[in-house]
């Protein structure tokens, strides 16, 4: 398994951890699409932990490595009977709105965007989209890919995001997928459900089952939620001129070089609506702007400093669900970018709370 080179940090507190994930394949169809796919052809997630920092799929066994085929084994059921993790054999454009449901899991919406063929109605010869609530469960989630990692420390420590991190174009420079632009619309979520403090009796199995029962279930807009966005910087030309089609969105340097807002999909969409009305002011029954305090976004060009994430590891037992989807929502998420290939690299370094860089 190809893995992603780590710098180990002279600090006490190293890197904590490393993802990543190759997606092949990528196809999508306007915003949303059932029709088309991303195939996953390989998925290798390798996971490392520095001094001072233990990670576990089940919060009894700890280690320092963990790999991809451990996320879904069967031997985890025995330890975590419980567990949801899934990880998708295709993968297809999705939303979110950050909520996150009574089970502390993320609510994901999967979309379907086609053309109206029914002559007669007043969208005949439009795309219209429909959007549908994913369920988080192992045996029927799809098109996207999420699992609970738990984090053992000794002190309080701030995520950093490291400079390697981030999702890229894989592709053969030579091949007809190369710069594409499908990782410009990629997102990685995480969810905290919680901690156990250091001081907590409970040993073994017993610390494991009320780790494992974490669930962060106090609000339902999102403020548990941290979204990465990657790439929020690049966009291709093909994907300024599908968006200026469909949303009449200029290409000036104003828009295209800074951060931009969307709105995700936080309920069944189950009457279509035109494409391009996806929006929280024609439709709040359906969507939602998106704080900009849940995000944190990274450049696509090298970058030389760390990012800090917003999360902290408190001393003792943390749970974090993590989330790998393609936002639909995303104005890179079009026709154009089809066919893409694509790595998700997640690298963190964790820091002592108030003496990061």
């Amino acid at each position: 398994m190809e893995q992603v080179a780590v710098n180990k940090s002279k600090k006490e507190t190293i890197i904590l951890l490393l993802l990543s994930t190759v997606f092949l394949i990528v196809s999508t169809y306007a915003w949303f699409s059932t029709n088309t796919s991303v195939r996953v052809n390989t998925l290798d997630i390798y996971v490392e932990a520095g001094e001072g920092l233990q990670i576990s799929l089940d919060g009894l066994n700890w280690k320092t490595v963990i790999q991809s085929n451990e996320i879904i084994a069967e031997a985890l059921k025995d330890t975590y009977a419980a567990h949801k993790n899934h990880l998708p054999e295709k993968m297809y454009p999705a939303s979110t709105a950050t909520h996150t449901d009574s089970s502390g899991y993320m609510e994901m919406f999967l979309g379907e965007a086609v053309l109206d063929d029914t002559k007669g109605s007043l969208t005949y010869g439009e795309y219209i989209i429909t959007a549908t609530k994913m369920s988080d469960e192992r045996e029927t989630a799809s098109g996207y890919a999420a699992f609970d990692l738990f984090f053992k420390t000794n002190s309080d420590m701030d995520l950093y995001v490291q400079t390697d991190a981030g999702v890229y174009d894989i592709a053969a420079d030579d091949s007809p997928n190369y710069g594409k632009g499908i990782e410009n619309a990629a997102r990685i979520g995480f969810v905290n459900q919680g901690d156990i403090p250091i001081t907590d009796p409970r040993r073994d199995y017993a610390l494991a089952a009320a780790a494992q029962g974490l669930q962060y279930t106090d609000f339902s807009d999102g403020r548990n939620v941290t979204i990465w966005e990657p790439n929020f910087d690049d966009h291709t030309e093909n994907a300024k001129i599908d968006t200026y089609n469909f949303f009449g969105i200029l290409d000036t340097d104003l828009i295209w070089d800074n951060e931009i807002f969307y709105d995700g999909v936080y309920a069944n969409i189950a009457s279509p609506i035109l494409l391009n009305q996806n929006n929280a002011t024609l439709y709040p029954q359906y969507f939602e702007r998106i704080p900009d305090s849940r995000f944190f976004r990274t450049e696509k060009a090298t970058r030389t400093d760390l990012r800090k994430t917003d999360i902290i590891l408190y001393a003792g037992v943390t749970k974090v669900r993590v989330y790998l989807w393609l936002e639909g929502q995303d104005y890179d998420c079009q026709d154009s970018a089809s066919g893409s290939d694509i790595s998700f690299v997640l690298s963190f370094q964790g820091e002592n709370v108030g003496t990061g860089p």
